[in-house]
């Protein structure tokens, strides 16, 4: 694959998507903003691959031992990920996606495909996360603030 090959299926990508042109920066990369999800596109010329990496965002405080197991129980053979990886970078609680592709021969509808893929694996973590912020978030109400404690007027 070459960037030539890569930046034609941007382009290809940004006419259907009634776009201006999708370009690769000088570093071989470009950022997308699919539904709600980044996507950054970098090239690696070293390898021949394009690297698709999603950040969905920080794995809240005190669930980052738990969502940890989550995503490694997805990345076994691939069974929650799309055939993409699931990870946390170490020293941060950031979760990522990401995918290797060799697109030597691909055309825009296998392009479209695994971006579609990755994006509809990321929404699906994102929701992971956000019931993982909202359980740590109910952990830390008081039990008298709880709804069920609350006066029926104050109840949402």
């Amino acid at each position: 694959m070459s960037r030539e090959t890569v930046q034609s299926l941007l382009s290809e990508l940004a006419e259907l998507a009634g776009l201006d042109d999708l370009t690769l920066d000088d570093d071989g990369s470009c950022l997308l903003r699919l539904d709600q999800v980044l996507v950054h596109l970098e090239h690696r010329a070293d390898d021949d691959l394009l690297c698709l990496f999603c950040p969905l965002g920080d794995a809240p405080e005190p669930r980052v031992v738990a969502i940890m197991a989550e995503l490694l129980d997805a990345n076994v053979l691939f069974s929650g990920t799309g055939n993409a990886t699931l990870g946390i970078p170490a020293g941060t609680r950031l979760v990522t996606l990401q995918r290797l592709v060799s697109v030597e021969a691909m055309d825009l509808p296998a392009f479209q495909a695994v971006l579609e893929g990755l994006v509809s694996t990321a929404e699906h973590w994102l929701k992971r996360l956000e019931a993982h912020a909202a359980t740590t978030a109910a952990e830390r109400i008081p039990a008298d603030l709880m709804p069920e404690h609350l006066p029926p007027s104050l109840r949402a």
